[in-house]
């Protein structure tokens, strides 16, 4: 081979380095390229499930929403329901009795009780009860409560504990309890409940009386139904607050009555004394004229 085609073959040689050098760079570029558009379809990926777990969380948020929503409407019914039958009934007893049944279809509880506290004796009684969805007539019941028996029991502790917390009581009928109330426990397990909630009902700084109810499992009450059973216990309040201001004025009337009463037969006894004293000293005149006219 002669020096000239040597010379043409590096010639070529040296365009084929360059060209491959030329295609090294542009696979370079292209493999950047690709890792860039890599790198955007993974991002728009991301963006993509970001943007469907979004739209699920909406979802989410929104059927929430309406359930509030329909929660709201339904408690709002019950309470605007209560308290027109509280406005409307004049019938106390039968208007509580129909609030516990109200409580009771709306948080799902099967039993409830309302009771008054009388703190002289520190005793309770029940002044209306439902259990298994029916109003109980009298409270009466195959198995009483407690603070209803012949012999209350002692419920200091209870109203301490509300004096002192002055909230909603919510009791696990499986776990052992500070206060001493084993009856009540022994009541809530032989009726085969799991929970249970006390909710005090104060009249100003004074404990009058609360609402206890059941649940055969666990449950959550949610915010709503924590402020509906604080309504409607502020309903009952009010009702067996007027119900004991009625009684008072009833009991005002009575004595005002028995004082009129009692100031006129006292005042007629005086006129019918007057009337004999004078009547007597008719008869003295009278026998005295006539032992005059004898003599």
């Amino acid at each position: 081979m002669s020096a000239a085609d040597i010379a043409i073959l590096q010639a070529h040689l040296t365009d084929l380095e360059q060209e491959n050098k030329r295609l090294r760079s542009r696979l370079q570029s292209c493999e950047q390229s690709h890792g860039v558009l890599q790198a955007e379809v993974a991002s728009l990926q991301q963006q993509e499930q970001d943007l469907h777990e979004q739209i699920a969380i909406a979802r989410e948020q929104e059927q929430a929403a309406q359930e509030r929503t329909a929660e709201l409407e339904r408690i709002n019914t019950a309470l605007g329901a209560s308290l027109h039958e509280l406005a409307t009934k004049k019938d106390i007893d039968h208007f509580l009795e129909d609030l516990l049944m109200v409580l009771s279809q709306n948080v799902g509880s099967p039993n409830a009780m309302l009771f008054t506290f009388d703190q002289i004796d520190n005793t309770a009684a029940i002044v209306a009860a439902v259990e298994a969805g029916q109003v109980l007539p009298n409270g009466e019941s195959s198995d009483p409560f407690p603070a209803i028996g012949c012999e209350p029991i002692n419920i200091k502790p209870i109203i301490d504990y509300f004096y002192a917390t002055r909230s909603l009581w919510f009791l696990d009928t499986n776990e052992a309890v500070q206060i001493p109330i084993s009856d009540v426990m022994a009541w809530h397990q032989r009726r085969g409940h799991r929970e249970a909630v006390a909710v005090p009902l104060f009249a100003g700084d004074d404990l009058i009386g609360l609402i206890g109810f059941a649940f055969q499992e666990q449950y959550d009450l949610t915010s709503f139904e924590i402020e509906f059973v604080k309504s409607l216990a502020a309903q009952a309040t009010l009702a067996i607050q007027l119900t004991r201001l009625a009684e008072e004025a009833k009991q005002a009337a009575l004595a005002k009555l028995n004082a009129v009463i009692a100031r006129e037969q006292e005042q007629a006894a005086q006129e019918r004394a007057a009337e004999l004293a004078k009547a007597n000293e008719a008869m003295r005149r009278a026998v005295n004229r006539l032992a005059v006219e004898e003599s």
